[in-house]
């Protein structure tokens, strides 16, 4: 899976499984709430219950696995940069987990649709990244000889970062 790297997520593989137990109206109100909540509108309490409140506890918990497992793959889906985004890819890599033609092509809706660049934004403002390296240099000395001893050859490395968090200050 390209999208995912070298491994599915647990609840996508565990959704992949559950997906065609599900009638697909149910998934679309599912995409639905996913895409809502990745664009940053508030998911209110008790909408999961009015919305499948109707439904046994099996099918309670078959809605809660695919839940899960749609909003890891439209998560991983919005964070790839647009540039490396391909449509027929990413169609091959969701054929690959056996999903429903219909949730492929809303999913390949989502990916190319104007709310892209809106839930990229949400995500990357609502979940913290690890920092980044901005500026890496470094530098090897050897000392061959000092003033009371006539030959050293003491090597020195010198190295000096910048991370993403530390913007103007160095680490030396």
């Amino acid at each position: 899976m390209s999208f995912f790297g070298s491994t599915i997520p647990r609840d996508v593989k565990l959704m992949c499984k559950v997906i065609n137990k599900i009638d697909q109206e149910t998934v679309r109100k599912i995409l639905q709430l996913v895409k809502g909540s990745l664009e940053g509108k508030r998911v209110e309490d008790g909408v999961m219950e009015r919305a499948f409140g109707d439904v046994s506890d099996s099918e309670q918990g078959l809605i809660s696995v695919v839940t899960a497992g749609l909003l890891t793959t439209v998560k991983e889906i919005v964070r790839l940069p647009e540039t490396k985004l391909k449509k027929e890819v990413l169609k091959e890599d969701l054929e690959e987990l056996k999903l429903p033609e219909e949730v492929i092509r809303i999913l390949v809706e989502i990916a190319f649709s104007e709310s892209y660049k809106r839930m990229n934004q949400c995500l990357v403002l609502r979940y913290p990244k690890l920092p980044t390296m901005k500026h890496f240099s470094w530098r090897l000395d050897v000392s061959i000889s000092t003033s009371s001893l006539s030959r050293v050859f003491e090597p020195t490395i010198v190295v000096k970062m910048v991370s993403s968090t530390e913007i103007g200050r160095a680490h030396v």
